[in-house]
């Protein structure tokens, strides 16, 4: 018997990314774009993306500093969040057999959570969304910055979440 969204949220756990983790969070980043993210772009940005997401650029943000966390159920990765300043979400990915199942929305409150207690000056978070995440970011509360824009073969739209706004029930 297949389980339900919600007791598979109940048995996942949301924690740091270690080094034992980059390669698979590295696949699991290239496998979502490439399903999902990859078919609105050129194929040579297509390329450099999955080219440039590796387990080593998970070190380098790791060395950096980045906030990188991962949902897992049991030992299996389903998502994760990559923010390499708390003023920018640059990844937040979830496994494309999970889509849906509210990965992405826990992955991004926790993000919020550790912005409160470790960052509490922090007021607004960007991100570049491909017109495939928009919704979903608007979801979260992020709203566009910028119209839709293409650069070097890659389509973005530049959003931001003023993450006051929750407090004052102006999130969707």
């Amino acid at each position: 018997m297949p389980l339900h969204t919600q007791d598979l949220l109940a048995q996942s756990n949301i924690r740091s990314l270690t080094d034992d983790d980059f390669p698979t969070a590295a696949a699991l980043v290239r496998a979502s774009f490439t399903r999902y993210i990859a078919p609105g772009w050129s194929t040579t940005a297509g390329e450099s993306f999955n080219a440039e997401v590796t387990s080593d650029l998970f070190g380098q943000l790791a060395a950096a500093g980045a906030y990188s966390i991962g949902s897992f159920q049991g030992e299996l990765l389903q998502g994760v969040l990559v923010m390499p300043t708390p003023t920018r979400l640059r990844m937040l990915f979830v496994n494309p057999a999970r889509i849906k199942q509210g990965i992405g929305r826990r992955l991004w409150q926790q993000a919020r959570k550790h912005l409160a207690e470790h960052h509490p000056d922090v007021q607004t978070v960007e991100l570049n969304a491909s017109p495939y995440a928009y919704g979903f970011y608007r979801q979260l509360g992020f709203v566009p910055l910028s119209r839709e824009y293409q650069h070097l073969g890659s389509r973005t739209t530049r959003m931001a979440c003023w993450l006051p706004a929750e407090r004052f029930g102006a999130v969707l």
